[in-house]
C-alpha cells in the first residue's frame, strides 16, 4: 500500500509543472512505517538522508515467519532520482 502511495507521490511530483524533484524531497519517508494488511505485519525503515541516498529495509512477517523481506534505497544521482528495491529472488 505505501508502495503504490509512494509512487502515485512520484507521478504526480513529476506530472505537476517544471519543479524539479530532488532527494530532498523524500525526506518525509525517514523513520519506521508499519501496517497490516490480510493478516501480515508490515514495514519499512528509513534511514536518515546522507548525501544523495536515503537507505532502508523493508519486509513482511506473518505470525513469527519473515514472508518477504528486502533493502530499498532512493538515490540521486545528477538530476535524476532512482528507486531501487533489491529483493531476495533478485
Amino acid at each position: 500500500m505505501k508502495k503504490i502511495i509512494f509512487f502515485a507521490f512520484c507521478l504526480l511530483s513529476f506530472s505537476c509543472g517544471n519543479k524539479t524533484v530532488g532527494i530532498a524531497d523524500f525526506t518525509w519517508l525517514q523513520g519506521k512505517w508499519m501496517g497490516t494488511s490480510e493478516g501480515m505485519d508490515f514495514f519499512e525503515q528509513w534511514k536518515p538522508l546522507q548525501g544523495n541516498l536515503l537507505d532502508g529495509q523493508g519486509g513482511a512477517v506473518s505470525g513469527k515467519d519473515t514472508v518477504f523481506s528486502e533493502k530499498i534505497k532512493i538515490e540521486q544521482r545528477g538530476e535524476d532520482v532512482f528507486y531501487t528495491a533489491n529483493v531476495q529472488e533478485n
